[in-house]
């Protein structure tokens, strides 16, 4: 029996903080679950901060029997820790070793592609779930898009063939993790293969339905929110993930949402 139910590590980063201070709030009080990173000491301030009463585990994702003794001590990972390519790689392998179900915020799309190559089919054989791009980077696409298709469907008896997106900043920018990521990718030359709308469904029968658009590149006036309107920057990785989603739903046979 697993001693936890969901372990949630980089506890101590930006998002991390913020994910355990939700759980603390809201997780149901049956739910066992524990703070991880590899910073012992930063671990026992946040305890102190927040005044936890869960476990603190100290692992490396760079030490692969750190992780393969933290894996096997849950029944899911949540991990916050980017980039994902440097420091996600050892943690879905086990979890999909020893059939663990992962979740993770990366939009690191030519990273998921390699572990998707590397760890699927161990993934299948074991049962693990592997979920990523769980953060607002795609969730808000993923899922929009998924409730038009079903209004569409409901309210009309028609598919949704196209979809524009626009988000909003008043205030803020980008976090610590997502400007290394984003830099990671750059100095990788992993950013060329986000040009290719193919990239997450390449190992799905279901791809045929993705259409060529050429996305707008440039500033332009959007008429049917009357603004002008500038380019997302995960514009290219959203899309992906939603093809995916679209693709897997047809691969298991269910319609799309």
């Amino acid at each position: 029996m697993n001693k936890y139910d969901v372990i949630l590590y980089d506890a101590t980063g930006f998002t991390g903080k913020r994910t355990v201070s939700y759980f603390q709030e809201h997780a149901p009080k049956d739910i066992r679950w524990a703070i991880a990173g590899r910073n012992e000491q930063k671990l026992m301030k946040l305890k102190q901060e927040l005044n936890l009463e869960v476990d603190a585990l100290i692992a490396d994702t760079l030490n692969e029997k750190d992780i393969d003794i933290l894996v096997q001590q849950t029944k899911v990972i949540l991990t916050t820790a980017g980039p994902f390519a440097l420091y996600g790689s050892n943690l879905i392998g086990c979890c999909a070793k020893y059939g663990v179900h992962y979740v993770d915020i990366t939009g690191e799309s030519p990273w998921v592609r390699d572990m998707l190559d590397k760890h699927g089919e161990a993934a299948k054989a074991s049962g693990a779930k592997i979920i990523p791009f769980c953060g607002f980077d795609s969730i808000p696409a993923d899922l929009g898009i998924w409730f038009l298709q079903k209004y569409m469907r409901e309210k009309f008896q028609s598919e949704l063939t196209k979809a524009d997106g626009y988000y909003t900043m008043a205030k803020g920018g980008l976090n610590g993790g997502t400007l290394l990521s984003a830099l990671n990718m750059l100095e990788s030359g992993e950013i060329r293969r986000l040009g290719n709308p193919k990239l997450l469904t390449k190992d799905l029968k279901h791809r045929d339905f993705i259409p060529k658009i050429k996305r707008k590149v440039l500033n332009h006036y959007a008429k049917d929110i009357k603004r002008w309107v500038y380019p997302f920057f995960m514009a290219d990785v959203n899309t992906k993930v939603v093809y995916r989603s679209i693709a897997l739903a047809a691969e298991y046979g269910k319609a799309h949402p």
